[in-house]
């Protein structure tokens, strides 16, 4: 069952609730089965944390809200202006 509508629209309502201004883009990934949301922001700290301590809580309440709400576990990614792809080249270079 295609759940990008879904994600797209609860993922605004819940960044607008928790004050966060960014514009989201969903996509699905079907390779991994997982839904990729990518956010567009003037201050990403705040939403990366420590580390991405921030992003990775931040993904795992949404989670849990998107499965109460359509009763499916719903696989999603985060991400901030690209943050995870610079994390793992940093990571790679170490």
């Amino acid at each position: 069952m295609d759940h990008t509508s879904t994600v797209a629209d609860y993922s605004a309502r819940f960044l607008d609730t928790l004050g966060i201004s960014a514009k989201a883009t969903v996509t699905f990934d079907p390779d991994n089965n997982v839904y990729l949301i990518s956010l567009e922001t003037q201050d990403p700290a705040p939403i990366i944390g420590y580390h991405g301590d921030t992003l990775s809580s931040l993904q795992l309440v949404l989670g849990l809200h998107l499965k109460h709400l359509t009763g499916d576990w719903i696989n999603i990614s985060i991400n901030v202006n690209d943050y995870r792809e610079r994390r793992e080249l940093s990571i790679k270079a170490m």
